[in-house]
């Protein structure tokens, strides 16, 4: 699960071109934006990624080696039976979050991107508190610091990570189990400590 707002494209355009066409997880890119964008920003991932891109419908299956992309006039969320569902509302990533928690427990992976306000942190302590793992940009590189601060506010992930990294661990993550654990740097230095 990959959420972001302000300035977000850009570094998910970075983050989703380097996952391989093998990739063996679901990728579900929610990205504020006007709800009439969403073909058109699907279009524009098509273009630079080598996995399909799928516009989320009601009832689609949650699948692997696909980059879903909900609606921005919708809020979509993931019923028990690993499926979108689509209702009135925003577009708002913390329902989603929350959804992929509950229905994949360790193998949820939240990242927050660039954006303002405090979307994704909630969905992120979900994640987290499921035995999941939970990536975020380094504020200091993103255009609007608010959705990364926030998320880091819950000292509820893994590692903070600048755009070109987030890729990379991104991968790693979710091709080898227990990869975190290899990495030399924690992003927090009480991260193993704190609840969630």
């Amino acid at each position: 699960m990959i959420v972001g707002s302000q300035g977000a494209l850009p570094v998910a355009r970075v983050v989703l071109t380097a996952l391989p066409e093998d990739f063996p997880a679901a990728v579900v890119y929610v990205q504020h934006r006007v709800p009439t964008d969403q073909p058109t920003l699907v279009r524009l991932l098509r273009h630079y990624v080598r996995l399909p891109v799928e516009a989320v419908q009601d009832g689609d299956r949650v699948a692997p080696g696909a980059i879903h992309v909900p609606s921005g006039g919708v809020q979509t969320t993931i019923d028990p039976s690993r499926r979108f569902r689509v209702a009135e509302g925003s577009c708002v990533a913390d329902p989603l979050m929350a959804g992929a928690a509950d229905r994949f427990g360790a193998g949820a992976l939240g990242v927050v991107l660039s954006g303002r306000l405090a979307d994704g942190a909630a969905g992120l302590r979900r994640i987290k508190a499921a035995g999941g793992r939970g990536l975020i940009q380094a504020p200091e590189t993103a255009q609007a610091t608010g959705m990364p601060s926030a998320a880091m506010a819950t000292g509820c992930y893994d590692f903070v990570l600048p755009p070109e990294r987030l890729a990379a661990a991104l991968v790693t993550m979710v091709a080898v189990p227990g990869a975190a654990e290899l990495f030399s740097v924690r992003a927090h230095p009480f991260a193993a400590t704190l609840p969630g």
